[in-house]
């Protein structure tokens, strides 16, 4: 059997560990994956899942979408599309910077629209704690079967990421459910779906509702030539650090 032919990923080991170590909050860092899921030209999604085990520390994020072109994309820092005219994420080119901040180890399948699998396993806690070995991922594709591809997506496409949470990294899952009903409120409102698992069972979050519309205000403006219209809505109910305006 031939040796796979595996790529080297950056970063390296003492920039990975700085990235470890930057001020983040596993609310947003779960966002940049669900973006993974729904953005345009990434997975392109209909239903990102999320799944948390409180006792095993284990936080799993997939999705019925494309998969992916290759493997070591996930795990090369700059390697994102961005964001394209109509695409629905929010972020763009953090997914892996979420699952090398998030965990200390982590197994990704993904499988294509061909119901090819790539699978790998990546011990991050242990390649840190080396200090000379890099990421290295095999790009391989075989046949996805029921043997070497979990149910989820074993009998279509799309992709699944299970990691083992880092020590320190509090998981709050009104919190999390929150922020993705706000984040993605447009995508839910247009049959995207976020579904939530825990102890409890499955939850199909709802597009965050910001209450009842103090007033609004319509009108249109030039830009480049072309008319752009645009409608303005207050809502007493939600605070400034929720505001914003999208184009």
């Amino acid at each position: 059997m031939a040796k796979p032919k595996l790529t080297v990923c950056a970063p390296d080991p003492r920039t990975l560990l700085g990235y470890r170590d930057r001020s983040w909050h596993v609310t947003k860092a779960l966002s940049e994956l669900v973006d993974n899921s729904f953005g345009e030209d990434r997975g392109n999604a209909g239903t990102a899942y999320i799944r948390w085990d409180k006792k095993s520390r284990t936080m799993e994020v997939w999705d019925d979408g494309r998969g992916m072109v290759a493997m070591s994309h996930l795990f090369i820092l700059g390697r994102g599309v961005g964001e394209k005219g109509n695409d629905i994420g929010r972020y763009g080119q953090g997914g892996s910077q979420a699952i090398l901040w998030l965990a200390d180890d982590v197994e990704v399948w993904t499988v294509n629209e061909h119901i090819q699998r790539a699978y790998t396993h990546q011990d991050l806690a242990a390649i840190i704690a080396d200090g000379d070995r890099w990421i290295e991922v095999d790009d391989h594709w075989s046949p996805a079967t029921a043997n070497n591809t979990p149910a989820g997506i074993g009998k279509g496409h799309g992709t699944l990421i299970r990691m083992k949470l880092r020590k320190g990294h509090d998981v709050y899952p009104a919190q999390i459910k929150e922020h993705m009903s706000k984040t993605y409120a447009s995508a839910l409102r247009h049959d995207r779906k976020i579904v939530w698992q825990a102890d409890n069972g499955p939850e199909q979050l709802q597009a965050w509702d910001p209450g009842k519309i103090g007033y609004e205000a319509v009108g249109e403006f030039k830009l480049r030539g072309l008319g752009v219209g645009f409608k303005i809505s207050y809502a007493p109910s939600v605070p400034e650090r929720d505001s914003g305006i999208s184009v």
